[in-house]
């Protein structure tokens, strides 16, 4: 499956190029010489246009000439009428982990075809389940750089936005209390079975007077802040948003239904080379349950402070889930990252 090429043309609209062909869409901002290029993709249930707005800022972010910045989705997640390609054109059964993570891959190429830059800098930015197509991208070419060194698009840095994989060495798995509050994966994953091989009305009505209903008695991970963005209700609540979001759902049936076999486990962990690919984690603490197990951030946090690596992890006060909007602290996680990106790698050589 080809997802990405490279095509460049303006959009008034939004104010950055779109990079388009076949299935897949890069909405670009920055100048093209720049020496650093960024790679953006959320999670459920969130297109390109979530990622926007920081998408922008971070494009204008000083430093070493500016930020390329690149926004994909996952493959499945846009809703482009316009490019005649409805969200009700996309596979019943959405996409593979495979095809997730080589829709990263192509989506790399396409903004490495709009730099003009002789050998830019690669950093991956990813939210929620966008993290799960970017670990398993990054541990891909981790492993193919063992065989080629040179290998093309390598990233130099990533940067997961409050959802972390879990280490290699950390067997812990959620605690009880986090298992608790991840109930809502179990109904949307049973959901999205329901849409695939039953009806999406039938999904629709299954899951949502369940969420409601944890919502209700409060067994859900996020606060209510967080279900009041402007973006978030818009999906929902727009035409056919309740049956949009279903199909959406693809993504929790395969953590749900896959997590059962240690090879995918082993799949979506992160890659083991955090001096040559350093990571910042940055997770909103307003929530009622975290997205991270205790022993993966000890882990990294360790790399910090023992200075084993550039790792760092940030914990927003104040912020939830989508702390990066304009809503909450697009500005203050803007620096954060704008700041991990420009920094040296002085550790690369000893990797």
């Amino acid at each position: 499956m080809e997802y990405f090429a490279s095509l460049l043309a303006d959009d008034d609209d939004n104010n950055c190029g779109d990079t388009t062909l076949h299935n897949g869409k890069l909405c670009v901002f920055g100048e093209p010489s720049s020496p650093v290029m960024a790679l953006l993709c959320a999670g459920y249930p969130d297109d390109h246009t979530v990622f926007l707005p920081f998408a922008k800022a971070l494009s204008e972010s000083k430093g070493k000439g500016n930020i390329l910045v690149g926004v994909m989705c996952i493959p499945g997640y846009d809703d482009r009428p316009e490019d005649d390609l409805p969200w009700q054109n996309h596979p019943r059964k959405g996409f593979s982990f495979d095809e997730t993570a080589k829709a990263v891959r192509e989506a790399a190429k396409a903004l490495r075809g709009v730099s003009t830059h002789k050998n830019p800098e690669l950093v991956g930015i990813f939210h929620d389940f966008g993290v799960v197509p970017g670990s398993i991208w990054a541990k891909q070419l981790e492993q193919e750089a063992k065989d080629n060194p040179s290998v093309p698009l390598k990233p130099n840095k990533m940067i997961f936005f409050d959802v972390l994989p879990q280490c290699k060495g950390d067997k812990t798995g959620p605690t009880l209390h986090q298992t608790l509050y991840y109930t809502y994966m179990l109904v949307f994953a049973f959901g999205s079975l329901l849409q695939t091989y039953v009806s999406r009305y039938l999904a629709v009505a299954f899951v949502y007077p369940i969420f409601m209903l944890l919502s209700i008695i409060g067994i859900l991970p996020l606060y209510e802040f967080d279900y009041k963005l402007d973006e978030f209700n818009y999906k929902f609540f727009s035409d056919g948003g309740l049956l949009r979001s279903v199909h959406m759902m693809y993504m929790y049936r395969l953590v749900i239904v896959e997590s059962w076999s240690k090879k995918t486990r082993a799949v979506i962990t992160l890659h083991e080379n955090w001096k040559a690919m350093p990571i910042l984690y940055l997770y909103g603490k307003k929530k009622r349950s975290m997205f991270h197990t205790d022993a993966s951030l000890a882990m990294l946090e360790r790399e910090e402070t023992e200075k084993q690596s550039l790792s760092r992890v940030i914990g927003i006060e104040g912020a939830g889930h989508w702390f990066y909007v304009p809503e909450q602290k697009l500005e203050e996680c803007c620096k954060y990252v704008a700041d991990f990106i420009l920094a040296e790698n002085t550790f690369v050589a000893t990797s």
